[in-house]
C-alpha cells in the first residue's frame, strides 16, 4: 500500500510558509486531480 500526504501553497520564502491548503477550490482541485490514480492520498487544509 502506498500512502501520499500533501498539501500546501507551494515555494515560499522564510517563515511564511504554510503546509495546508489555504482554500476549498485548491482542496477541490487536489481531490479531482487524484480521483483516477489507485493510490492512496491524505491532504491537509485549513
Amino acid at each position: 500500500i502506498t500512502t501520499l500526504v500533501g498539501g500546501g501553497t507551494g515555494p515560499a520564502h522564510g517563515t511564511r510558509a504554510t503546509t495546508c491548503t489555504p482554500a476549498p477550490i485548491q482542496m477541490q482541485l487536489m481531490l479531482q486531480s487524484t480521483d483516477d490514480l489507485p493510490l492512496n492520498f491524505g491532504f491537509t487544509g485549513k
